[in-house]
């Protein structure tokens, strides 16, 4: 079960998931669609377990998204 409810609905492709440093350099495709590589600090997922770390870096991924989505607009 997924504490992420945003995460339903969608499908998710793993492009890149490599540890660099004390983050994590993750990139998805969601529904399709490449979404922008981002960085997540390792701290903030190193008690979780497999699945629950697979679960919040896809809800990063979507965040990211919202985020290039909205700077655009603003730019």
């Amino acid at each position: 079960m997924s504490y992420y409810p945003e995460l339903i609905g969608h499908k998710f492709e793993m492009l890149r998931l490599v540890k660099d440093g004390e983050c994590w350099l993750a990139q998805f495709a969601v529904d399709g669609r490449p979404y922008p590589p981002f960085f997540e600090p390792h701290g903030n997922v190193v008690d979780m377990t497999e699945d629950q770390f697979l679960d919040h870096m896809r809800s990063q991924a979507l965040t990211m998204q919202e985020y290039v989505d909205q700077s655009a607009a603003r730019a």
